[in-house]
């Protein structure tokens, strides 16, 4: 397993417990990166200016500073953000200064509030989201699953209701399918992936198993990939072949006998999707692993703490890490 070192250190403007990272979204352009912070703010990285620090969001007051959970760019000009004060923010990105800020000028930096509104207020701390035609879907603690209208934010279908009030308990992943967008996939402390038909409201498959305790739930049109948070390395990362999760998963041995996974974050690659991305607090780095044969391929450096978010577009890695820190890796 090949070493693959950084390109680009970033550190988000927050200092303290609040610089840890819990989520990441590239722009669909790559020319943004999104970094959603402990405290609940949002900095946006320029892709095109070496990642320098561009522009520091801050929904409302930040009273209560709790984490930002997820980020879904709708467009280049639109932001979609989701944190764990219950709120669904809605960022014009057209709207924000020209020019940027820099380090100097961080404590100056308030809130870019007037460039966002509120979409929807959940009732219980939202820990996922994403994004499809049929609505905004979101996933969070006490059996909260919901599919919200994307231009009211009311409520559409709430899935908990429709498995019949199961104990859903917190849901840390929701994953749209990127090319049917009626198809969701989800998981968490219930220890069951579920895949749902939003636009039917209906619930498609249910398979047993998983721990799910970050965004580590990812699919494409040959299949589903999850990270669970078990120690085990070789239980951890489970690719099902099946859309429907008919057959067993197949297993990736994420690292060896002595090391532990506990992993909080699971992507596919962009590139053939012929890749496997994983990391988590075992060994708090992200390793890259072939996804037919299952070998692993890459692994970045280790961080000073855990690796709570990672993303990848095109050529590209972003790895997000509790201790407030965001490493940009090639891999062309």
């Amino acid at each position: 397993m090949q070493s693959l070192p950084a390109r680009h250190t970033l550190r988000p403007r927050v200092e303290g417990e609040g610089a840890g990272v819990f989520s990441l979204q590239f722009s669909p352009n790559e020319g943004l990166l999104a970094v959603g912070c402990a405290n609940g703010s949002i900095e946006l990285f320029d892709a095109t200016n070496d990642y320098t620090s561009a522009h520091v969001l801050r929904p409302f007051d930040m009273g209560l500073q709790l984490p930002m959970m997820s980020l879904r760019f709708l467009n280049d000009a639109s932001l979609l953000s989701a944190g764990s004060d219950g709120y669904v923010h809605v960022w014009d990105l057209t709207a924000l200064p020209a020019t940027h800020t820099t380090p100097s000028q961080a404590g100056a930096v308030s809130a870019h509030v007037s460039t966002s509104h509120v979409l929807l207020e959940a009732p219980e701390e939202i820990l996922a989201m994403d994004v499809t035609a049929h609505g905004v879907v979101i996933g969070g603690k006490n059996g909260l699953l919901q599919v919200r209208d994307r231009d009211t934010g009311q409520c559409v279908t709430d899935l908990h209701e429709l498995a019949g009030g199961a104990e859903l308990t917190n849901t840390y992943s929701v994953c749209a399918h990127p090319s049917e967008p009626a198809l969701v996939a989800t998981g968490g402390w219930d220890r069951e992936l579920r895949l749902w038909d939003v636009r039917a409201a209906r619930e498609v498959a249910r398979v047993a198993g998983p721990l799910v305790c970050g965004d580590a739930i990812d699919m494409d049109d040959r299949g589903v990939v999850v990270g669970a948070w078990v120690e085990g390395g070789d239980t951890a990362l489970q690719v099902w072949d099946t859309r429907m999760l008919a057959d067993s998963p197949r297993h990736i041995v994420f690292g060896a006998p002595s090391e532990s996974a506990y992993l909080y974050s699971a992507r596919f690659g962009e590139a053939q999707h012929q890749h496997v991305f994983a990391g988590g607090s075992g060994t708090n780095d992200c390793r890259v692993f072939d996804r037919v044969n299952g070998l692993a391929r890459l692994a970045t450096p280790r961080v000073d703490g855990p690796v709570q978010s990672i993303a990848v577009a095109g050529g590209l890695l972003a790895v997000g890490a509790g201790h407030g820190s965001v490493t940009i890796h090639g891999l062309e």
